[in-house]
């Protein structure tokens, strides 16, 4: 359901919808640890900024917080709904999670505590994505809309759409740019959008001419900010720049 590597690049994560998350060592390819005891799908799964802990987001309902080294549960969060994507902020003191619910809500990983709790779309939330140059954080709607928050004062700093972007997909990711300047997502026609944050215009419309195109799943943008891939529900990857 997601793939990630670890900040060091040692070891790699993915969630699955068998109940569980796997971690395995890069270098050698080996299994690390197998994360169970979830209940439902894992849709998300994600490290902390110093490798040290994991967070994965299921469908039933929880948020778990894992050791890496271990593999030991060190902490489950009840969500109130079903947990579609997991992120956290650039100091990793807050969880951030979108939910089937349409919430924000974010997480005191220390106690488990929610901090805040917002309803800022009238669809699911299918991706949430933190800055780590900055206090903002990237969300991603079956509402067709994308939102971008401040995590210093919990307030909705923009809202963006254009009338030919469509979220096509209960999982689909968005993403800043490295310098969060822009945002980018994907639309259900295999076409990828790019908005400007801070004014909220749409700068690029970048149409995907193959005929069999489908909607795209999830959107990354290289750290050197030159190129942007994406993979759609067909199994094709594109590069744009």
């Amino acid at each position: 359901m997601s793939v990630s590597f670890s900040p060091t690049g040692e070891h790699v994560i993915a969630a699955s919808n068998d109940n569980a998350a796997r971690v395995w060592d890069t270098s050698y390819g080996r299994q690390h640890a197998n994360l169970m005891g979830h209940s439902g799908k894992v849709f998300s799964s994600k490290w902390t900024h110093d490798s040290r802990k994991i967070i994965t987001g299921s469908h039933d309902r929880t948020i778990r917080v894992w050791d890496a080294a271990s593999g030991y549960c060190n902490k489950t969060i009840n969500c109130g709904s079903s947990c579609n994507d997991v992120d956290m902020t650039s100091d990793s003191n807050v969880i951030i999670s979108g939910h089937l619910d349409y919430h924000l809500r974010c997480w005191d990983i220390r106690n488990g505590e929610n901090i805040a709790d917002m309803n800022l779309h009238s669809g699911q939330i299918t991706s949430v994505s933190a800055s780590h140059l900055g206090h903002i954080i990237l969300t991603n709607s079956r509402d067709n809309t994308l939102g971008v928050v401040d995590t210093r004062t919990w307030k909705v700093l923009r809202t963006l759409s254009h009338k030919d972007f469509t979220n096509g997909l209960n999982w689909s990711r968005s993403c800043f740019s490295p310098d969060a300047y822009y945002a980018c997502a994907g639309g259900a026609n295999g076409s990828l959008f790019v908005w400007d944050v801070s004014s909220g215009n749409l700068v690029a419309h970048l149409d995907n001419h193959e005929s069999d195109s489908s909607a795209i799943c999830c959107c990354a943008w290289n750290p050197g900010g030159g190129t942007v891939v994406t993979a759609d529900k067909s199994g094709s990857l594109a590069i744009w720049g």
